[in-house]
């Protein structure tokens, strides 16, 4: 009987520690400055760097790269071996050295694509790409098996009729005489043979017809959101050989010349299928569009959130690769560059990447970090570079842990990036040694760089398609994880090249940014950003919820000194004609006030907003929101604002009414 008991209380605080795990809805603290040198912090980073360490040992990597920022500032790196792995007396690597990022180029393909829709060059991100370049065709059977499909279902539909009238017809005929019957079922079937051959005849002179002119349609259907996210049903490669990449061998015509005997995988939308060729399409058609605009540095639209700054595409051009010069002054791989450029004038500068490059011939070679891979027969060796060429936007980009940080401070705080903060992080840390920085200093005299809308930061981060696992997505083209552990999305983008690993993995909610990258490539889904989230998270929500609490006390006795309106003013049960309930009350203890709408749900009253003064309006709040399931939160009144109403618009007066939920509701 006591073995029944306890198996009944184990499922009990099971299925109760899986209610509370699945149900409530996960809600993060607000990133403020924290102190890099709190004693749990120092603990967190030197467990990252063991973790790292131990990684590096299982999987043969000799040199390895890490960053972590926190809001606008590097708070933490540390490198692992030489830049030239094989050469122990090569110097120790720092977060400034060159590395090829590969496929985070892909963010910055996204990017260009999003601001040429902001700045009205493309009309939508799902306009088809056919609108804005004729060039590339690629066949697709899809189309044609969909028009079959409809052309048979309408022909079924009417042999359905017409055998339905000859089955009436018949039986009338059985109820009439049955040796007739049988003379008119031979003849019916005589008839029927006949007209089923001739049917079939016509069928097959369709079907000859159908696969003379629609054997296959070109596919014009594709779209930039479909390019960004890999779901164009295109294959995953570029059709060259790598090692002819950025050479005469290699070039847009003669790509999309293979590309037009060529067939998409897949039906467009239908599901992730990875593309280098689809982002490379992307970048190309970009440029092109770029090519076609008759002023690159401004449009039509919202000239706020441009760089006031920028250069033209003729300035700051690429350099062409010393292994092509003479190829690439043809008029054709020139006009290549308009990509590269782009990149350059409208990110790279304004961002204050400067050590971030298409070309490789910009790198000092005594800067470059060096790849190499293992042989079968088990040594080492240096990997030789590889142009990307027309590739370029699926993966070309060089750049420096330092960089690809200020690339992270972007995405994290809303599309804004400090000037100060873009000029100077915290200097770089020597060869298995960390640095941090404290977050003391002042950003108020730096100048901030806008290269795109706030919204669009945050449509850009958001996934368009959820993997079948639950946990993954996939979006323009961040590649999304959820962290169960901790009830947080992370936004990643890997990147394999050359020997190069990379992986920049985002935290939005907490302004957490991460990036390592190993001169060595080993098979793996996540170059342990996750494991490293997974310690860093735990100690950030703890850290900030206990400075938002000291924040909200100071506060909430600033407040109470400069208050204008007593909060015992609002306090009472408001209701109209329609039996509308919404009560307010105040707690003793603290002076905050509270409210319901007649039912158990509590919302915290406070102030519309810190920086403007409205002292009739209020912001209703979910009090404790860990305690509910999401529905509440983003389905309810969460969040909305109420409005109180005056004797006579007059404050010292007596407050009679308030609006919530578009309702207006009287005190009684």
């Amino acid at each position: 009987m006591k073995t029944v008991s306890l198996l009944f209380l184990l499922l009990f605080l099971f299925l109760n520690i899986n209610y509370l795990i699945i149900e409530s809805c996960p809600t993060y603290p607000n990133p403020i400055r924290l102190n890099q040198n709190e004693t749990i912090l120092i603990e967190a980073y030197n467990q990252i760097d063991q973790l790292i360490q131990n990684n590096m040992k299982l999987n043969n990597i000799t040199s390895f790269i890490a960053t972590i920022v926190y809001m606008d500032e590097i708070v933490w790196s540390k490198t692992y071996g030489n830049l030239n792995p094989l050469d122990n007396q090569s110097p120790p690597l720092t977060i400034d050295n060159n590395i090829k990022i590969a496929s985070l180029t892909k963010v910055f393909t996204s990017l260009m694509m999003y601001q040429l829709r902001d700045n009205g060059n493309i009309l939508s991100i799902d306009d088809k790409i056919s609108n804005y370049f004729s060039n590339f065709k690629i066949n697709d059977i899809y189309k044609y098996k969909n028009n079959l499909k409809s052309s048979n279902t309408g022909s079924n539909n009417n042999n359905n009729n017409n055998n339905n009238n000859n089955n009436n017809n018949n039986n009338n005929n059985n109820n009439n005489n049955n040796n007739n019957n049988n003379n008119n079922n031979n003849n019916n079937n005589n008839n029927n043979n006949n007209n089923n051959n001739n049917n079939n005849n016509n069928n097959n002179n369709n079907n000859n017809n159908n696969n003379n002119s629609n054997n296959y349609m070109i596919d014009n259907s594709i779209t930039f959101r479909q390019l960004a996210s890999h779901q164009s049903g295109l294959p995953r490669e570029v059709p060259c050989d790598s090692n002819t990449y950025g050479t005469k061998n290699c070039t847009e015509n003669i790509i999309f010349e293979r590309l037009s005997k060529q067939f998409t995988l897949l039906r467009q939308y239908s599901e992730v299928h990875y593309s280098n060729l689809g982002f490379a399409l992307l970048g190309r058609i970009l440029g092109e569009i770029i090519s076609n605009s008759t002023d690159t540095s401004s449009s039509s639209s919202d000239n706020n959130f441009r760089n006031n700054n920028r250069n033209s595409n003729k300035n700051n051009k690429i350099k062409t690769n010393n292994l092509v010069d003479n190829y690439y002054n043809n008029e054709e791989l020139d006009e290549q560059y308009w990509y590269e450029n782009y990149i350059l004038n409208n990110i790279l500068i304004p961002l204050n990447m400067k050590n971030t490059t298409f070309n490789y011939d910009d790198i000092d070679s005594n800067n470059l970090a060096l790849g190499y891979t293992i042989l079968k027969n088990g040594s080492f060796q240096i990997v030789p570079r590889q142009d990307s060429g027309w590739n370029s936007p699926a993966g070309g980009l060089y750049s420096t842990a330092r960089d690809v940080s200020k690339f992270m401070m972007f995405w994290l705080n809303s599309g804004i990036i400090s000037s100060s903060s873009s000029s100077s992080s915290s200097s770089s840390s020597s060869s298995s040694s960390s640095s941090s920085s404290s977050s003391s200093s002042s950003q108020n005299d730096s100048e901030e760089v806008f290269i795109v809308k706030e919204s669009t930061i945050n449509e850009a981060l958001l996934p368009v398609n959820l993997i079948g696992d639950g946990l993954t997505a996939y979006g323009t083209p961040f590649e999304m994880w959820y962290d169960q552990q901790n009830n947080i999305w992370l936004k990643s983008k890997a990147g394999i090249a050359n020997a190069y690993r990379t992986q920049m993995a985002l935290i939005p909610p907490l302004k957490l940014g991460i990036f390592f990258s190993s001169q060595f490539v080993f098979e793996t889904p996540d170059l342990f950003t996750r494991e490293v989230s997974q310690i860093l998270i735990p100690v950030y929500e703890l850290l900030l919820n206990q400075q938002q609490q000291q924040k909200q006390q100071q506060e909430q006795q600033q407040h109470q000194q400069e208050i204008i309106l007593p909060n015992d003013i609002f306090v009472g049960n408001y209701t109209n004609e329609f039996g509308s309930i919404f009560n307010i009350f105040i707690d003793n203890s603290t002076g905050l006030l509270y409210c319901n709408f007649g039912i158990d749900i509590v919302y915290l009253i406070s102030d519309f907003d810190d920086d403007y003064n409205f002292p009739y309006i209020k912001r209703i709040t979910l009090l404790n929101p860990k305690q509910h399931i999401c529905w509440p939160i983003v389905d309810g009144a969460n969040e909305e604002l109420i409005y109180f109403t005056f004797d006579d618009g007059d404050s010292n007066s007596t407050c009679t009414g308030v609006q919530v939920l578009g309702q207006f509701l009287y005190k009684s």
